[in-house]
C-alpha cells in the first residue's frame, strides 16, 4: 500500500457493510457474505461482471459514504486486492464459511441464508 494500514472503527466498519449490500440490491448482484473488518473486507458475491469490476465499485462507493460521514477524505484501500473466481457451489460454501467464522470474533457481518442452502 505505500503507507500505514487505515484502521474501521465499529461505525465505519458497519457503514462499509450497509454500502455493500446497498449497492449490491441496485446492482441486483447477490451477496452470499460480507465480512468488513478494521484493517480488511472480504465479500462473496455473485455478479454478471467481472470481479475486479465489482470490488471497484464497493470500494468507489463504500469511499464516498465515508468520506460524507467522517467528513474527510483518505485512501482507505489498497489499488488491488485479492479476486477469485468460484466455480461451484462447495466451492462458494467454503468460501462463505470463511469469510463468515474463519476470520476470528465477528465484527460488521452478513451471511446471506441462501449460502447454506
Amino acid at each position: 500500500m505505500g503507507r500505514d494500514a487505515v484502521t474501521l472503527c465499529a461505525a465505519a466498519r458497519d457503514i462499509v457493510l450497509a454500502t455493500i449490500l446497498s449497492v449490491s440490491r441496485h446492482e441486483r448482484w447477490t451477496v452470499y457474505a460480507a465480512h468488513v473488518r478494521s484493517t480488511l473486507v472480504h465479500v462473496v458475491v455473485s455478479a454478471p461482471v467481472k470481479p475486479e469490476a465489482v470490488m471497484g465499485k464497493l470500494k468507489a462507493y463504500s469511499s464516498r459514504a465515508l468520506n460524507r460521514s467522517v467528513g474527510t477524505e483518505t485512501k482507505r484501500w489498497s489499488r488491488h486486492g485479492s479476486t477469485v473466481y468460484l466455480w461451484d457451489v462447495h466451492l462458494m460454501r467454503r468460501a462463505v464459511d470463511y469469510v463468515v467464522r474463519g476470520q476470528g470474533p465477528a465484527m460488521s457481518c452478513y451471511a446471506n441464508a441462501e449460502a447454506d442452502a
